[in-house]
């Protein structure tokens, strides 16, 4: 959060706190959430690796960005996608 921040001119508690007051949930949460979404339009609109949707998120290890995925949804990014073309 600090380098959102940063780019923001004000101090991380103060980015919290605003961010919070608006959508009552850290700005941590919300990165996290806003990272799953764009996975999961990567994992849908495209045919790019794990690996490579990993990497886009500055994740170095794709087991640990699989397992912050499951810890979002319920489901591992392999487990979206193949429900995700089979409900199509």
């Amino acid at each position: 959060m600090a380098t959102y921040a940063s780019m923001l001119s004000i101090t991380p508690d103060h980015l919290n706190k605003c961010v919070k007051a608006s959508t009552g949930k850290t700005a941590q949460e919300l990165l996290g959430d806003m990272v799953v979404l764009e996975a999961k339009v990567l994992l849908r609109q495209t045919s790019l690796s794990i690996n490579e949707i990993a990497f886009r998120f500055s994740e170095t290890n794709s087991s640990d960005f699989s397992r912050f995925f499951k810890s979002r949804t319920g489901v591992t990014p392999k487990e979206y996608r193949q429900q995700t073309f089979l409900g199509q």
